[in-house]
This record gives C-alpha cells, sequence and structure tokens, in this order.
C-alpha cells in the first residue's frame, strides 16, 4: 500500500490525472500521508499547482481539511497542522479547495491560516479569495502576528534590500502587490 501511495504522490505532483484514476482504481489510498515527510496527494497537486489533479483528486473524495504534519526535507523545518489551501499557489486552486469547504478558518499550530500563508508569499488573487470566502484578517499566530504586520515587514525587509540604490523593478512590483493586498485587509476590517 505504501508503494501505491508513493506512486500517487509523484503522479499528483507531476499533474497526472489519468495515472491518478488507475492507482485509485487498484486500492491506492486517496489520502495517503507520507510517513516521513508528512504530505498527501491533494498537497502535493495544490502546492505544484497541478489544477486539474487537485480537481480530480477532490472530485473522488479527497479530504480538502485533511490535516498534516510536514517535514521539509530541505531544512527539516516542521509545519505542523496545516491544510492544502495553506500552500494553493493559484486562484484556480484555491477556487476549487474553496468549492470543496477547505476552511479559511484553520489554524496551523503556529496559529497562521491559509490567508496568512497568500499574504506572505504577496498571493494577491488568492488573497482576495480568502477574504471573500470569509477569512478574517485580524487573525494572530502564535507570535502576536496578523496579515498587516506581515505586510510591513515584508516591505521593510524589500526596503532594506536596496537602501540608498535604484530599486529593481522586481522588488516595485513585490511591494505594490503588498500594498493592494493592505488595502483589501483594510476594506475588510470589522
Amino acid at each position: 500500500m505504501t508503494e501505491l501511495g508513493m506512486e500517487l504522490l509523484s503522479a499528483a505532483s507531476a499533474g497526472r490525472p489519468e495515472l491518478l484514476r488507475q492507482l485509485l482504481d487498484v486500492g491506492a489510498d486517496l489520502d495517503f500521508v507520507h510517513p516521513q515527510f508528512g504530505n498527501s496527494p491533494l498537497y502535493n497537486a495544490t502546492y505544484a499547482d497541478q489544477v486539474s489533479s487537485v480537481a480530480f483528486l477532490l472530485s473522488r473524495g479527497a479530504r480538502p481539511d485533511l490535516v498534516l504534519n510536514l517535514h521539509s526535507p530541505v531544512d527539516g523545518r516542521w509545519q505542523r497542522g496545516v491544510t492544502a489551501l495553506m500552500f494553493a499557489r493559484s486562484p484556480e486552486a484555491t477556487q476549487l479547495l474553496l468549492e470543496a469547504e477547505s476552511s479559511v478558518h484553520h489554524t496551523s499550530e503556529s496559529g497562521a491560516t491559509a490567508l496568512l500563508h497568500a499574504v506572505a508569499r504577496s498571493q494577491l488573487e488568492i488573497v482576495r479569495l480568502l477574504l471573500q470566502a470569509g477569512a478574517d484578517p485580524t487573525t494572530r499566530t502564535l507570535d502576536g502576528r496578523c496579515a498587516s504586520d506581515l505586510i510591513d515587514e515584508n516591505i521593510s525587509f524589500y526596503q532594506s534590500l536596496v537602501k540608498d540604490q535604484p530599486t529593481p523593478p522586481a522588488i516595485l512590483e513585490k511591494t505594490a502587490r503588498l500594498e493592494a493586498i493592505k488595502q483589501l485587509l483594510i476594506a475588510e476590517r470589522p
């Protein structure tokens, strides 16, 4: 069963819905969780932005709010209590997860929500979708930071990179996106 699960993880990451179907038809566990790294097929498809795989897995009954404890093979970091929605890379994948009733209110062990993850990645359209779905922009992490705090920290970081130099277009674009997100958050405050 572990071998089928590992193949399912790979097929989800690679965006191969037909292979996913074949693996599920021969008994692969739809919500298989990697024994060492903690990822699931839906997480892999979401993280890799394989929208067709996200849609297929959800159509077959993948649990959108399956809680995962991810262990990074790169830096050894743990992210405990996370869901696939926290790692959505596109509005399309986000919308599919929201339609499958993934909770915008779920918090990880650190207190982070999908909204905080999207803000940290400067994903304007995803932030907009999460706010429309009822995400709370005032939710704070365990260390006391809310979405606006993350924006201010990121803007300060980008500004510190350039100091007295001309600002590169990529940083101008990133800061403009963060400012637009901040305006969205202000408009949503109770």
